[in-house]
């Protein structure tokens, strides 16, 4: 990560994002607006995605699906594809483990989500963040605040910077706790489990002085998958709250919010 996110600026432009068919490659300063909230706002972080590794002829990608199809891999560093791959593969049973631990706290039978977590929408988010700059811009900070799109997310991180809001309307760092991953909901599991779990409103400011780098992998379900109520979440007096939803459709749609596809 460091030695990626140290090259030139052009040499990283190589594998912008956009040049690439199905949301794969580098995110420049200013490529995003994760905040939706704040107008003429964007981020100040870098960060290359990737997601599964897919041939160029497998079907969903064929389709047109974005989440789906080859991964826009730079050239340099020449392991940065073997180190960061292998990271994204121990992350998807990892996901798998998190997703089983949701049927037993839900009590749904087992297999319930890990029956559609078959070819799920994972994401690898490979961040670098600058030291912020004072005095404190809101509308430009490392990443804006927003809840994640998919089921649930992790994020290993090399010091402070990532912000939880709590229900007391208060900012909480998160900070890093050695072996260990923070965890945060996500939209589709709030859904879902209609508010029985809630999304982690969270953002990033890196005020610590120095270089921050982050791995942020988020889970989805397959792209086919219809989120409907959860059985054991609703009933006479607690009726689901949303409508149903393809979990593709709405990974597509926030994506491009946030992506500036839609522009």
């Amino acid at each position: 990560m460091q030695r990626f996110f140290a090259l030139p600026v052009e040499q990283k432009m190589r594998n912008h994002y956009l040049d690439w068919p199905n949301h794969r490659g580098y995110v420049p300063a200013g490529g995003i607006t994760a905040d939706h909230s704040l107008e003429g706002s964007s981020d100040i972080s870098e960060a290359i995605e990737m997601a599964h590794d897919l041939p160029g002829d497998d079907p969903d990608h064929v389709r047109g699906v974005r989440f789906y199809g080859p991964n826009n891999w730079p050239a340099e560093p020449p392991d940065f594809r073997w180190a960061l791959g292998t990271y994204f593969d121990c992350q998807l049973e990892l996901g798998r483990q998190i997703f089983r631990a949701f049927e037993y706290a839900l009590d749904v039978e087992e297999g319930y989500f890990t029956s559609k977590y078959t070819k799920p929408l994972a994401r690898l988010r490979v961040c670098y963040y600058e030291p912020q700059p004072e005095p404190l811009d809101i509308a430009h900070i490392g990443l804006g605040a927003h809840t994640d799109y998919e089921c649930f997310t992790t994020v290993w991180q090399d010091r402070e910077g990532l912000q939880m809001l709590s229900r007391e309307g208060e900012w909480l760092i998160v900070p890093p706790v050695d072996g260990s991953f923070a965890v945060n909901l996500g939209d589709l599991m709030q859904q879902w489990t209609n508010d029985m779990f809630v999304s982690t409103m969270h953002r990033v400011i890196n005020t610590s002085g120095q270089r921050r780098y982050s791995l942020v992998q988020f889970f989805g379900v397959d792209y086919d998958v219809e989120v409907e109520a959860i059985p054991s979440c609703v009933g006479p007096d607690n009726p689901w709250r949303y409508a149903p939803i393809k979990a593709g459709d709405h990974s597509e749609r926030m994506v491009a919010r946030t992506y500036h596809y839609d522009e």
